[in-house]
C-alpha cells in the first residue's frame, strides 16, 4: 500500500544534499551506502526466497499468511505448536520486517550524516504506528524520503472472521492521524497484460461522458 501524505519535499533539492554529502565526506559515505545497498539485497533475496517457499508448497503459504495477519510481528515465531512448513514461512516474513527495520535505520542515519530529512520524525512516528499492526510486514518512505508519502507491506489474507483485516487497520490508523493528514490510495494492481479494448458500459460514467462531448 501506498499513502500519500500532504506535506511535500523538494526532491532535487534533497538528492543534491544528499550527494553532495557523499562527495564530501566519502569514506564514511560510500561504507554507509555499501551498507544500505547490502540492507537492500538482503531484502530483495527475501522476497525471493518468499516466493520460492509459495512455489514449493502453496498450502503451507496461505495458512502462514493467514496465521501472521492476525498478529503483530512481534509475536509471529512465539507459536512452538505451528506446522514445520508454515513455521519457514512464517520466519522469512519475520526476516522481510527485520530487513525493513534495518533499512529505515541506515535511511535515518544518512539523513542525520547528510543533513536531509529522509524518514522525518512525524513519519517515524505514523510508520511505527502502521507497522505495529497485526498482519503488517514493512514499511519506509519511498524514493529520497521526505514528507511525501509512506509505503506498507502487509498480508491481504481475506476476510478475517470477528477481527479487522490489516488494509482496515491501517486505513484507521491514518484517518485518526493528528500530526499529518495521511491518505491511503486505494488503486490496486490491475493483472491485465498490455493494451485492450474496453468495453464502455463497463465502466461506470465513461459512455455518459464519451456522449456528452
Amino acid at each position: 500500500m501506498l499513502a500519500d501524505v500532504d506535506a511535500g519535499s523538494d526532491t532535487p533539492s534533497m538528492v543534491g544534499k544528499v550527494l553532495k554529502w557523499r562527495k564530501d565526506h566519502s569514506d564514511k559515505s560510500n561504507k554507509h551506502w555499501d551498507d544500505l545497498d547490502q540492507s537492500n539485497q538482503a531484502l530483495a533475496q527475501t522476497l525471493l526466497r518468499l516466493s520460492q517457499l509459495h512455489s514449493e508448497n502453496a498450502v503451507d503459504y496461505a495458512s502462514a499468511v493467514k496465521y501472521i495477519s492476525s498478529l503483530q510481528s512481534i509475536q509471529w515465531l512465539a507459536n512452538p505448536n505451528l506446522p514445520a512448513g508454515e513455521t519457514r514461512v512464517v520466519q522469512a516474513f519475520y526476516n522481510v520486517h527485520t530487513h525493513g527495520q534495518d533499512i529505515r535505520e541506515k535511511m535515518r542515519e544518512m539523513g542525520a550524516y547528510s543533513g536531509v530529512p529522509m524518514e522525518p520524525e512525524e513519519q517515524t512516528h505514523l510508520l511505527n504506528a502502521c507497522i505495529s499492526l497485526p498482519g503488517v510486514i514493512a514499511g519506509g518512505v519511498p524514493g529520497a524520503g521526505g514528507y511525501d508519502a509512506i509505503w506498507l507491506l502487509m498480508c491481504d489474507a481475506g476476510p478475517i472472521p470477528h477481527q479487522s483485516t490489516p488494509i482496515d487497520l491501517v486505513e484507521g490508523v491514518c484517518g485518526e492521524w493528528k500530526e499529518l493528514d495521511v491518505s491511503p490510495l486505494s488503486a490496486s494492481e490491475n493483472n491485465a497484460k498490455g493494451v485492450r479494448i474496453e468495453n464502455p458500459e463497463e465502466i461506470p460514467g465513461l459512455s455518459q461522458a464519451i456522449s456528452s462531448k
